[in-house]
């Protein structure tokens, strides 16, 4: 199963502001709508909401699987429990992507951004 193809397009839609709401999507019965998008807000609900803190086994080196459902299907990709924000953010509600103003391309980080803009983009340099 391919990982990238499970994303919820409700953040990266939106055009503001720029961290959106979310419903989270955590396993089958969740629904609770979390402020933002932020990689910080998402593993902070996750661990306090679905792994009852820290108390109860959560430990950001851990691994286990990402229960983000789309469709109703289970993500399941195999993470560090202290990056499931991330992951969340990056490939499910794709809110932290910045666009390429001039080619349109997508990318999950300034830097990869900056880079494509200055050396790579096929629409050219400005």
């Amino acid at each position: 199963m391919d990982h990238l193809a499970y994303f919820a397009p409700s953040c990266a839609s939106r055009s503001s502001p720029l961290n959106p709401a979310i419903v989270c999507q955590w396993g089958t019965s969740c629904g609770i709508s979390l402020p933002h998008c932020s990689f910080s807000t998402i593993k902070r609900h996750i661990r306090e909401y679905h792994f009852g803190g820290d108390a109860h086994g959560w430990h950001d080196q851990l691994r286990g699987h990402c229960m983000w459902s789309v469709g109703g299907n289970v993500c399941g990709k195999e993470v560090m429990y202290g990056h499931f924000g991330k992951h969340i953010a990056t490939v499910h509600t794709r809110s932290v992507y910045r666009r390429c103003s001039r080619c349109h391309q997508e990318f999950s980080r300034g830097d990869s951004l900056q880079r494509h803009q200055k050396h790579y983009c096929p629409a050219g340099r400005p």
